[in-house]
């Protein structure tokens, strides 16, 4: 059963927080960090957000002043912050949202969001997939009634453009067959030829297939791609530069690198534009969507009231479910050594004793089960944890009680 007393919390190294060198330095290690997370203690568990301007920590514990602990001693996480439970939910659904977005109210994250969770192994906390769940359903209405996201609304569709602005491009070779690199080629309008370069190239050649004008290449023909090159495009996710050659960029016009780590080195040539350059057009785009940033927000406190609601009526049922079944063990425990006790007794008299237990249970858990709702809907987690502390352990003495007493007979 899950335990609704535990908290969410966030470890967060994003765009926000941190420089491009530094995020595309910590990504490098994130094997690292999913085993560090392993190793703590007091983590039920984890969702791990990785996309291009972010690598986020969603947890769930049911100590998280002792989960901080853990983190911020670990130097693996000393570029991170570490945030506390509400922080954490409305920072999710912010993001969800593309509130948090470099592009305010692009719609990748949403499917990123969404993709990572149906592909992550560590969620078994109804608390944290829940707030995922509502995470996303909160984006959806957000860009449905507000149009937030109207206009160019992601990296791609607006690499595109700023490629345009510098170039008539006749010629485009795009690294990697993921999903930046295709929405690439979408938002590309008349170049006289694609070619789509991948180290898989069955992937290549799916997106080169959507387009008359388009062909795959394999990654180690790629030198000889850029020799008729006029614009490339890389988004792939690497450790290592592809183009770090200063003969390979040479030929090229204009490099746009939307890898994260860089898939260019910065020191090739001076026409590179990078994510990092593309982040002087975010404040402007986020100025003409101040009105539609406002609304979303208004919704997103909407969403995450509801959630909070949700999840205080869950934690009174699951204390309420711990307290009944305690009651009803106990009284079953009483019941069975009253009847080896009391032998002569027929089924009627058996079912009369029992009607009268589970009548004196029911009475006795009123008071408790009203007091036990009120404080979930105020948030009195301290009276919860205190009044379940207390009755698990009146129970158990009760039932060690009971079972001397049966040991001795």
């Amino acid at each position: 059963m899950t335990d609704y007393s535990s908290e969410t919390i966030s470890v967060r190294l994003n765009h926000e927080n941190s420089s491009l060198d530094k995020l595309e330095e910590v990504k490098k290690k994130d094997k690292s960090i999913e085993e560090a997370v392993d190793e703590c203690e007091h983590i039920e568990e984890y969702f791990l957000l990785k996309t291009c301007n972010r690598l986020e920590l969603y947890l769930v514990s049911s100590r998280p002043d002792k989960a901080r602990e853990n983190f911020e001693r670990n130097d693996i996480f000393q570029e991170f912050q570490v945030k506390n439970h509400l922080n954490t939910q409305r920072h999710l659904l912010e993001l969800a949202a593309g509130l948090k977005s470099a592009i305010v109210g692009e719609d990748e994250i949403l499917g990123q969001i969404k993709d990572q969770k149906e592909a992550s192994e560590n969620l078994r906390n109804d608390i944290l997939e829940k707030t995922i769940e509502k995470a996303i359903q909160t984006g959806k209405k957000v860009r449905n009634q507000t149009g937030i996201n109207e206009g160019k609304r992601s990296v791609p569709a607006l690499a595109v453009e700023k490629s345009k602005e510098k170039i008539d491009s006749q010629t485009v070779t795009v690294v990697g067959a993921g999903e930046t690199a295709e929405k690439v080629v979408e938002h590309l309008e008349k170049p006289e030829e694609v070619y789509i370069v991948n180290r898989t190239l069955k992937k290549a050649e799916e997106i080169a297939d959507k387009r008359s004008n388009c062909c795959a290449r394999p990654l180690e023909n790629l030198s000889e791609v850029l020799e008729n090159t006029d614009v490339l495009f890389t988004a792939v996710s690497t450790n290592q530069p592809i183009i770090k050659e200063e003969e390979q960029a040479e030929s090229l016009q204009l490099i746009v690198d939307l890898g994260s780590p860089r898939n260019v080195k910065s020191n090739l040539a001076d026409h590179i534009l990078d994510l990092a350059d593309l982040k002087k057009e975010f404040n402007q785009i986020k100025r003409q969507r101040e009105q539609a940033i406002e609304n979303s927000k208004i919704i997103v406190s909407r969403e995450l009231e509801r959630l909070k609601n949700e999840l205080r009526h869950k934690q009174a049922e699951h204390a309420l479910s711990k307290m009944h079944q305690k009651s009803h063990k106990m009284k079953k425990a009483q019941l069975e050594y009253l009847f080896r006790k009391m032998t002569g007794l027929d089924r009627e008299q058996k079912e009369m004793i029992e009607d009268m237990a589970d009548s004196l249970v029911n009475n006795m858990l009123a008071a408790p089960t009203r007091s036990l709702k009120k404080a979930a809907e105020d948030e009195d987690w301290e009276t919860i944890q205190k009044t379940l502390q207390i009755f698990n352990q009146g129970c158990d003495e009760n039932l060690m009680e009971e079972k001397e007493v049966i040991n001795i007979v």
